[in-house]
């Protein structure tokens, strides 16, 4: 399986990727999810992309539900901003588990270290999901966001 990096295209080796017949996306937000995916499917028109939702990191709960109902708004208006026939599925089937992330960063209350296992908690269960799902590459929007500390 290969970790990609969606603005470049190029695994974690830094070499250019082959187009993979199959990814999963990480989803953080609906608005960097739009932006990722635009960039995915102009480099590889024929991918099978399915968009993930799991971020036990976001507080409070009606935050984390406020994204999620996005992004399911996002993938309802996809033939809007994505290439006619575009692969694109959704799993928004991962239940809201703060406990989860709050345990992951107990001892780590300041940034950079809590981002760090933040983003090592998702990178993690995304590759996880991967495989599960038989995807041959995965990313995340992670390293698109503006939002993020990169």
């Amino acid at each position: 399986m290969t970790a990609l990096d969606p603005g470049g295209a190029r695994g974690a080796d830094g070499q250019a990727s082959p187009a993979p017949e199959s990814l999963l996306l990480h989803a953080c937000c609906a608005p960097c999810s739009a932006y990722t995916l635009k960039a995915l499917f102009g480099r590889f028109p024929k991918v099978k992309i399915l968009l993930w939702y799991f971020n036990p990191n976001i507080h409070p709960a009606a935050e984390y539900r406020r994204r999620r109902d996005a992004l399911a708004y996002l993938h309802s208006r996809r033939d809007s901003f994505l290439p006619a026939g575009a692969g694109l599925s959704l799993d928004l089937s991962e239940p809201y588990r703060p406990d989860e992330f709050l345990s992951a960063v107990a001892g780590s209350p300041r940034r950079p270290e809590r981002c760090a296992v933040c983003y090592g908690m998702r990178v993690a269960a995304a590759a996880g999901m991967a495989r599960k799902a038989g995807c041959e590459a995965f990313t995340t929007t992670l390293l698109y966001s503006r939002k993020q500390g990169h």
